[in-house]
């Protein structure tokens, strides 16, 4: 992601973190284990850019601590849309159909999330079928309730 290198850290390490969240929660310790080897490990200062709208990169992130602002720039002014706190996750729509990014992502202060990147998604598909089918089901769960929140606040919307 823009503005961010991965940070070596100790496969267990991650796996702890991880599991400290209630992301983890569908997953045995021996699959956190597995999972995190795909994972990047990424701490970040406050004010960085994590992405830019209109960036391609097909990764999604794992927020661990910290807040993350995601904005949208449109006719040039700025609008937030949300901010993220652990464990929500982000960029899920890139990983999986690699557009532009809609909204670009600024930490709001110091962050820590693990990243997951379309070639190690590849890799884990290949490499852990059931673990990857039980990610992918959650990123379509984690979808499936923003879009019925976005449903919500379009007829709210509609109905003024």
């Amino acid at each position: 992601m823009t503005g961010t290198k991965p940070i070596k850290n100790r496969l267990e390490d991650m796996a702890q973190i991880l599991d400290k969240t209630s992301w983890a929660n569908d997953f045995s310790w021996e699959q956190i284990l597995k999972l995190c080897r795909y994972f990047d490990y990424h701490e970040i200062v406050g004010g960085t850019v994590v992405f830019e709208q209109g960036s391609t990169e097909r990764e999604m992130g794992v927020l661990i601590s910290g807040v993350l602002s995601v904005l949208r720039t449109e006719g040039g002014q700025e609008f937030k849309l949300v901010q993220l706190r652990p464990p929500q996750t982000f960029g899920e729509i890139a990983l999986i159909d690699g557009q532009p990014r809609s909204a670009k992502a600024v930490a709001v202060d110091d962050v820590v999330y693990l990243a997951i990147r379309k070639a190690q998604l590849d890799k884990l598909v290949n490499d852990h079928p059931l673990i990857a089918y039980k990610l992918m089901w959650k990123i379509s769960l984690l979808l499936s309730q923003r879009l019925r929140q976005t449903s919500s606040k379009l007829v709210e919307y509609l109905d003024q």
